[in-house]
């Protein structure tokens, strides 16, 4: 058996785990609340806007937590509301969107 060729492949193995990691790295870029717009909101998961929705909910526009609780059912209530609007305004802040939409159905 001759080295050569093995350490080839194992050259060729760790070239190709380095450049998977990268691309997968760059694909899973976040965004802190502040700068997530409703277009990267609705291009998330369905099973994971509830807890985006929670989360901007009790949250304060830097990061702190705002309001000491907030029902599920709440959340639930406020989810299809939040959807709807940013699929009008694309561009707009989510954070923006959850809280004038919180404090619209607070006034109801």
């Amino acid at each position: 058996m001759k080295p050569r060729p093995i350490v080839a492949g194992l050259a060729g193995a760790v070239l190709m785990m380095v450049s998977m990691l990268a691309s997968a790295e760059a694909s899973t870029a976040r965004k802190s609340l502040r700068a997530m717009t409703c277009l990267d909101f609705l291009q998330l998961e369905d099973a994971a806007k509830p807890e985006m929705v929670y989360w901007a909910a009790i949250h304060g526009p830097t990061g702190k937590p705002d309001i000491a609780r907030m029902d599920v059912g709440d959340t639930d209530k406020i989810v299809p509301i939040v959807v709807d609007g940013c699929k009008q305004t694309p561009n707009e802040s989510f954070w923006r969107k959850v809280t004038e939409t919180r404090r619209l159905e607070r006034e109801l």
